[in-house]
């Protein structure tokens, strides 16, 4: 069935409007939402190194626990200073005879360490946000306890995060 041409323009001219007013109505906006501005906050941990320096005995046996303070050199730089109270998340992995990485409270003296002798010894867990003190300074404490036949104990790496 064909139309009239008369009809057909008629009728075409609205039904390209049509649909053109529903869309255009749709874009109506009801209303906004504006995300305000946050503030980024500044590390609160800082270091003076990358490569630390580790403290103890000269040599490591197989079997015997034995713990190390790793800080920054030269002696008796620490290996974290705080700025500001807050956490950071440590990441690492310990390599085989590395048995536990603790920080604690040291003023840049400490040449032995282990959770009796040193103060505010805590266990850094990997991925696990530490608490710090406002003011603090810190520095590692590694616990080695190599196994029978090991000739060393690979270096490894400890990142923070906020």
């Amino acid at each position: 069935m064909r139309f009239p041409r008369k009809l057909r323009t008629k009728w075409l001219i609205p039904l390209l409007i049509v649909p053109m007013i529903g869309s255009a109505a749709a874009l109506v906006a009801l209303f906004t939402h504006t995300f305000p501005s946050v503030p980024v906050q500044a590390p609160n941990i800082t270091t003076t190194c990358t490569n630390l320096q580790v403290l103890g005995p000269s040599n490591l046996f197989s079997g015997i626990t034995a713990y190390m303070v790793g800080k920054c050199a030269p002696f008796p730089n620490v290996a974290i200073t705080v700025q500001a109270a807050g956490p950071a998340t440590p990441s690492f992995t310990l390599p085989t005879g590395a048995k536990e990485l603790a920080i604690f409270s040291d003023i840049g003296s400490a040449t032995v360490c282990g959770p009796t002798t040193s103060f505010g010894y805590a266990l850094l867990t990997t991925g696990t946000p530490f608490s710090f003190p406002a003011g603090g300074t810190f520095s590692y404490c590694i616990t080695y306890n190599p196994p029978a036949g090991a000739t060393s104990v690979d270096s490894f790496t400890v990142t923070w995060g906020q």
